[in-house]
């Protein structure tokens, strides 16, 4: 992550509007929490909404289809279990944090490719993409989302950071790969074939734990900040955490419905 597009600046729309980072003494340089900015969720809800409606289904795909007729066929792709609605939002705010405030991008939005809306996906949940003076850069993220956050917790991210070597599961660059292929973007690809078949060299490849919590994670996230390679843990801190969620999936739920095309 380069210094002017580092997690610090949290320069995009969506986390400027809702969150500020929670400043306070003892805490890594790599560790970086978040709270909700007075009155900003009631802002910030209705982008809230499009952004699961966009990775789960695609917004380009409800408004070719339109809203309420695609209501009844694409409702199945909502999950409705509270845990995995918990985990696939994690998901979702991790991969936008990624794309939104770090020089990394995410090349597709794989929980669109779920094959059961119950079923957490398997593989890496966040990989990220990007460039460094003209070197390949990559990204690979976890994603944890609970009402509280334990040690434990963050332990279990941290160790699927470390396992494939550190790098991405392998079925996961095959599964990207292969939905960048099908959708003819080759530029991407190409960067992604050269992750599964070459060395990266020193200093491509950091990792990213990213939380999303009722209760505060700094000493958490502060226990695991030394790591090699690089790591990164964001903890964004929303003090209703399962209400929030049954909130935002009962609006995702009733938009699918409503909205016009």
């Amino acid at each position: 992550m380069t210094k002017q597009n580092s997690p610090e600046s949290m320069s995009a729309e969506l986390y400027r509007a809702w969150m500020r980072r929670t400043e306070r003494d003892g805490l890594p340089a790599n560790v970086f929490i978040y709270s909700e900015r007075e009155g900003a969720r009631t802002k910030v809800f209705t982008r809230l909404t499009d952004v699961v409606l966009d990775h789960l289904i695609g917004l380009d795909l409800l408004s070719k289809l339109g809203f309420g007729e695609a209501a009844e066929s694409l409702r199945g792709r909502l999950p409705t279990k509270k845990r995995v609605q918990s985990g696939d939002l994690g998901e979702i705010l991790g991969a936008v944090y990624i794309d939104e405030a770090t020089s990394y991008s995410v090349p597709i939005k794989r929980l669109r490719h779920k094959p059961d809306r119950n079923a957490l996906m398997p593989g890496t949940d966040l990989v990220g993409i990007g460039s460094d003076a003209g070197s390949l850069k990559l990204l690979k993220g976890e994603a944890k989302s609970r009402k509280t956050l334990y040690k434990s917790t963050v332990s279990e991210a941290v160790d699927q950071l470390l396992d494939d070597e550190n790098m991405p599961s392998p079925g996961t660059l095959a599964f990207i790969a292969d939905r960048l292929a099908h959708d003819d973007r080759m530029e991407e690809f190409e960067v992604i074939r050269r992750v599964q078949t070459e060395d990266l060299p020193e200093g491509a490849l950091e990792h990213l734990v990213f939380t999303v919590s009722g209760n505060d994670p700094g000493s958490c996230l502060r226990a695991y900040a030394g790591a090699s390679p690089p790591r990164y843990l964001v903890g964004l801190v929303v003090t209703d955490h399962q209400d929030f969620i049954d909130h935002l999936f009962e609006e995702v739920d009733d938009t699918l419905s409503r909205r016009n095309p």
